[in-house]
């Protein structure tokens, strides 16, 4: 996408003629400033080709930009002194402590204004005004570091991640929220302390599982996840279990069911939290036990008698591979499976197909 030209100095001095028009009163609003000036700037835009238009959004953000830089405001955008005594009842409320925050104050402030006044305004200004105003009267913005006992708390969650009583942050934040709220309740000072939010508290434990490398992303496993990964792969490697794709199912069943727990954020019963695939498990088991050097199920050769009987297929094959309407793989395999079976070998079709295509590939090579 192409990025929009700068300003040129000509488009600005247009800009602000008409922003001070708004200010003295010339235009309604705006938007009404932004089509006049508009107007004017197609001028400087034929000049300079079909590509230098602006559309008529950008110069309303520009015109909305230049009145706050220059501290100017219009009748219907400036706050009068009979809507300001209306609002500032809210603001003393939230300096007392009755909001969490202003934005809750201002959403109670907006549903409680006149319909006259709500017609001109939106909810996004009420809050500007009510911070403005706030600020005004000795509101500090200061982040409250946790407490003793809070960190405590915040510790414990920690670990619980770790643990993996809880798949994500998100799952494991509104429990934290919850005691650090009944923690705030018994302070003797808690209608002047401010509560926590879901957000801050998913902002402090993703800060504080990272530092301890706990896994941040959803397809990443956890080391929970990981320690069982390893015990079955181990399974494996001591021929507990045939292979390694029924080590992965049986591990995605142990994962699965440690997770099975109803989920507090969206009630309902019982859900599955892990995202994990059969085949992300099957692709970590494999990859953990080259790294551990572990031995799987080793592949058993074809007996004299198999290769006889693969050769004789092989060459059918090999004379109506070309001809697809009858599939010939397919046919191959299957008659070759069929013909094992006969001889008492347990060969699947899969290894069936797979040793046909390898042996034609070598012929065809040394053709």
């Amino acid at each position: 996408m192409a990025k929009e030209p700068n300003w040129s100095p000509e488009e600005l001095k247009v800009v602000e003629r008409h922003v001070r028009g708004l200010g003295r009163g010339s235009h309604a609003d705006a938007l009404e400033a932004a089509r006049a000036c508009r107007d004017e700037l197609k001028r400087i835009w034929r000049s300079r080709g079909p590509h230098a238009r602006r559309p008529l959004n950008a110069v309303h953000l520009k015109v909305l930009g230049q009145a706050s830089a220059l501290g100017l405001a219009w009748s219907k955008h400036a706050w009068a002194e009979e809507e300001i005594r209306l609002v500032e009842p809210y603001v003393q409320a939230y300096l007392h402590g009755d909001y969490s925050s202003i934005r809750a104050a201002a959403q109670a402030c907006y549903g409680a204004l006149p319909e006259s006044i709500r017609a001109r305004r939106a909810s996004y200004s009420v809050y500007h005004l009510l911070f403005k105003l706030a600020r005004q009267r000795g509101l500090r913005r200061f982040n409250r570091l946790p407490d003793e006992r809070e960190d405590k708390v915040l510790d414990r969650y920690v670990r619980v991640l770790h643990e993996g009583r809880y798949k994500y942050v998100r799952l494991a934040a509104p429990d934290c929220l919850a005691e650090l709220e009944r923690l705030r309740r018994r302070r003797p000072d808690a209608e002047l302390v401010r509560p926590r939010t879901l957000s801050w508290v998913r902002l402090t434990l993703s800060k504080r599982s990272a530092a301890l490398g706990l896994p941040r992303y959803r397809n990443f496993l956890t080391p929970v996840e990981r320690t069982l990964l390893e015990r079955f792969a181990r399974k494996v490697d001591r021929g507990e279990l045939p292979d390694w794709l029924t080590a992965a199912r049986e591990c995605l069943a142990e994962i699965q069911r440690r997770y099975a727990r109803p989920s507090r954020i969206h009630p309902g019963g019982p859900r599955r939290l892990t995202s994990h695939s059969i085949h992300t498990i099957h692709t970590e088991i494999l990859t953990l036990a080259h790294r551990l050097k572990l031995r799987g199920p080793r592949c058993i050769r074809w007996s004299a008698q198999e290769m006889k009987l693969l050769q004789g297929w092989l060459t059918w094959y090999s004379r109506y591979r070309r001809v697809q309407k009858l599939k010939p793989l397919r046919q191959a395999s299957e008659g070759l499976q069929e013909d094992l079976e006969k001889l008492g070998s347990n060969r699947t079709y899969t290894a069936c197909r797979s040793q046909l295509s390898h042996y034609l590939n070598l012929r065809l090579g040394a053709a």
